[in-house]
């Protein structure tokens, strides 16, 4: 073998390995664990997280509190393990903000969130995000000035569809060129509580309420997508999944529509 030749298949042995080893290059996943939120003096709990990165750079997080918070910026690989974000905006408004989050998964491919830290300021305040995947996440417990509050808990809600499903939709707005859309999460409980997020060339979160429609159906209200608008529809549901979301509404004057279909 020739001194070119044998360069050729060094160079092939060593890009496969990087190719194994090195970041994901684009990425969507869910995961339940524990942590919170922060900006200023207020804080709350999270549940749960939905990761988008970008092959054009660019990233959303949702983080599942009382409502759906989004983060939004550009991100790149720290490590195999790791990436660091640049965060741009949050609770929908402009934010100055640095993140880490650690992957599991990278000697198989199959990329999963194992943590989450974010800080920064946004208008004067401080935020703060931390989120561990797992049944053992930390309990986070800060202090504040005020004497503390007991309150007995309510039962625990029973989870009713935990899914992320792959699929073809759109999002159509008056005036605009349509989005395409290809993951959607729906999260709903029997307390009439219901979480959805739809992802793609947009990723937009929403929280709301439910009630039965028929036929394998449920009516949706929710708030969140832009500006915290008002938006309803129809979702379909199977056995513990969904098949289909359907909403429309408006923001600012302008009419809207969300179509997803699973695939």
């Amino acid at each position: 073998m020739n001194l070119s030749k044998l360069l050729r298949l060094t160079l092939l042995i060593i890009s496969s390995a990087l190719a194994v080893n090195a970041a994901p290059r684009e990425l969507v996943t869910s995961a339940d664990g524990g942590g919170n939120l922060e900006r200023g003096n207020r804080e709350n709990g999270v549940a749960q997280a939905n990761l988008t990165l970008k092959r054009d750079g660019t990233f959303s997080l949702n983080l599942i509190s009382a409502n759906v918070v989004n983060f939004n910026g550009t991100w790149q690989a720290a490590d195999k393990n790791s990436i660091y974000l640049e965060v741009t905006s949050a609770w929908g408004r402009s934010a100055e903000a640095t993140g880490k989050i650690e992957l599991d998964g990278a000697k198989s491919g199959n990329y999963r969130i194992d943590s989450i830290k974010i800080a920064g300021t946004q208008r004067g305040e401080v935020i703060k995000a931390r989120f561990k995947t797992g049944a053992d996440a930390p309990v986070i417990v800060q202090e504040r000035p005020h004497p503390p509050v007991v309150v007995v808990p309510p039962p625990a809600p029973t989870q009713l569809i935990n899914s992320t499903r792959g699929g073809r939709g759109v999002f159509h707005m008056a005036g605009t060129p349509p989005y395409r859309l290809t993951h959607a999460f729906v999260q709903l409980f029997d307390t009439g509580r219901v979480y959805l997020n739809v992802f793609g060339e947009i990723n937009l979160g929403y929280v709301g309420t439910w009630r039965d429609a028929g036929s394998g159906n449920v009516r949706l209200d929710v708030r969140g997508g832009i500006a915290n608008e008002r938006i309803t529809g129809i979702l379909s549901l199977t056995d513990r999944s969904f098949t289909n979301v359907t909403l429309d509404g408006t923001v600012s004057g302008n009419f809207y529509k969300i179509e997803f279909d699973v695939r």
